[in-house]
């Protein structure tokens, strides 16, 4: 499954494994990127006790625990080229060995893999083996995001709503046309995840039987959003504060040369034409 980070790859992954004829056994959710490499090993596969410092007993791995159900790797493109190799051997023989074992065990998983990565350019680059996407690169599944799923905004806005409404024990209406409106035109770089994190915090902030476009707005530029609208306040600032003081030179020439245009033009470093329009824009016209 591809598509950017929060587009909602774990969903379909899901979705997948509700849908099949696995949906009774374990779906086993694993991000790549978030668990650091030397602990990865040890969470796929498991150990036993006293393989390493610190291991006091047997821990199953998620590969075990996936068993006759669905694994999922988010950020498969993150794994080390170590790991590649061995998830390959596991792909292939269907077996994994626990660390510090020496007994092959069983599995029966259906992996689905996900990624935000360009993994042809990774193989390109010898960051990804290529047979190993051969074997993950069965059926691919694109997610757009959202921003261009225009019609998925109000539906997820809807279902996080509700969700999180009753989790949290308040009411609400919905969700009014103006913040409808906001949710169409924003550009949702976090995609749905993003959309999910910003309705449970206006859910706990807004005081309205609806959640308003306020809210919304006030929560959005809070972070990266709210810089830039403020670099663009600061900017439209200095531009006000440019024209006075450009208009007051004007002014001032044209005051030295009682308004004979040709004369103020050349004690400003511009031409007649430059000095007309300008005159113009700030209405000084005698």
């Amino acid at each position: 499954i591809t598509g950017e980070s929060g587009a909602g790859k774990e969903l379909i992954a899901r979705i997948i494994h509700n849908l099949s004829d696995r949906r009774d056994n374990p779906f086993v959710s694993v991000n790549c990127a978030a668990i650091p490499e030397a602990l990865l090993e040890s969470e796929l596969f498991g150990y036993e006790k006293g393989a390493f410092t610190g291991a006091t007993r047997q821990h199953i791995g998620k590969f075990e625990r996936a068993s006759k159900g669905s694994i999922f790797l988010d950020e498969i493109g993150d794994l080390s080229l170590g790991l590649q190799a061995k998830l390959l051997r596991v792909l292939q023989d269907k077996e994994i060995e626990h660390l510090g074992g020496t007994k092959p065990l069983k599995v029966d998983m259906r992996l689905v893999s996900a990624t935000n990565k360009d993994l042809n350019a990774a193989v390109a680059d010898g960051r990804f083996r290529d047979d190993l996407l051969y074997r993950v690169r069965v059926f691919e599944i694109n997610v757009p995001p959202l921003r261009e799923r225009k019609n998925d905004i109000p539906l997820l806005a809807d279902h996080f709503l509700k969700k999180y409404s009753r989790a949290l024990g308040k009411k609400f209406k919905g969700i009014s046309s103006s913040a409808t409106r906001f949710f169409l035109n924003y550009a949702w770089p976090g995609n749905v995840r993003e959309m999910e994190n910003l309705i449970q915090r206006a859910i706990i902030l807004e005081e309205d039987s609806a959640i308003t476009e306020e809210t919304i707005a006030e929560l959005v530029y809070e972070g990266g959003d709210r810089i830039k609208r403020e670099e663009i306040k600061a900017k439209d600032r200095i531009e006000k504060i440019k024209a006075m003081e450009e208009k007051k030179l004007i002014m001032d020439a044209l005051t030295q040369t009682r308004w004979k245009r040709t004369d103020a033009a050349a004690c400003l470093g511009i031409s007649r034409k430059s000095l007309f329009n300008k005159m113009k824009k700030y209405g000084l016209q005698n």
